[in-house]
């Protein structure tokens, strides 16, 4: 069962590329919004945007499978 962690999270406690610990758990904070990061920098003089961490995966790219070879059965033209 996942138990509270009981503390309060306060915005210096939130930094992007920085990990918190939600209900147990390790939560990675990989970016902000504009809005969020625009917050950060008047209020509390802090860059977000400079720990921010790339989190896009590559295109996935298949391999084109040949026909297998007649394996004797039928014709060619039936395979």
């Amino acid at each position: 069962m996942l138990s509270s962690d009981g503390g309060v999270y306060m915005p210096e406690d939130l930094k992007v590329g920085e990990a918190i610990s939600v209900w147990g758990r390790k939560v990675v904070l990989y970016d902000c919004d504009d809005l969020t990061h625009n917050f950060y920098q008047s209020y509390l003089s802090m860059d977000q945007r400079a720990g921010s961490i790339d989190v896009t995966e590559r295109p996935i790219r298949h391999t084109k499978l040949k026909p297998p070879p007649h394996n004797g059965i039928g014709t060619e033209e039936d395979s």
